[in-house]
């Protein structure tokens, strides 16, 4: 099969939110990478159905870092695989410095506000407020006026973030 004919069977096997992936769509990503190595997409859509896995399945942290990883390195323009890295590295690994650069290379490569959003909470899990309230305004944001960027630029005006609180994935 091409890529994208199993990315097109991907998707109408892909489960409803909040749902876990049946072990037939998994098995059919694990095949269509086998045959794909090189796509960045494949590589990022199984590192998040890896994600949505439940227990049955032995896929950890490590397993969708490497997705991610992949998936960037496939594709070097790809924003969602740096977003996505950037959360993996900052959730699950605490290293708030490389999770910065994966967030900063997204924006760069014109991500969504989730991007804008991750990288505000890494610097300010990095102690650097001033950074954080900035890269949320509207000189550097352009998403600086949705609600879920106002908020967590109010929470970090507030010093909650200075605090200690740490959100999990988006």
């Amino acid at each position: 099969m091409e890529t994208n004919e199993y990315l097109d069977e991907i998707d109408k096997l892909w489960p409803e939110p909040g749902k876990p992936p049946s072990r037939e769509l998994v098995d059919f990503c694990v095949q269509a990478i086998a045959e794909h190595p090189e796509s960045s997409t494949l590589w990022y859509d199984f590192g998040i159905l890896m994600q949505r896995c439940g227990d049955d399945y032995a896929y950890e942290a490590d397993d969708y870092l490497r997705c991610f990883e992949k998936s960037a390195k496939c594709n070097p323009n790809n924003a969602e695989a740096y977003r996505e890295l950037g959360y993996v590295l900052d959730v699950y690994y605490s290293d708030y410095e490389r999770a910065d650069r994966a967030f900063k290379r997204a924006i760069e490569l014109g991500a969504d506000h989730e991007s804008y959003l991750g990288r505000a909470r890494v610097l300010a899990q990095l102690k650097k407020n001033d950074d954080a309230i900035h890269s949320l305004s509207e000189n550097a944001c352009p998403f600086h006026d949705h609600p879920e960027i106002q908020k967590l630029r109010s929470e970090i005006v507030d010093g909650i973030w200075s605090r200690g609180r740490k959100r999990g994935h988006h």
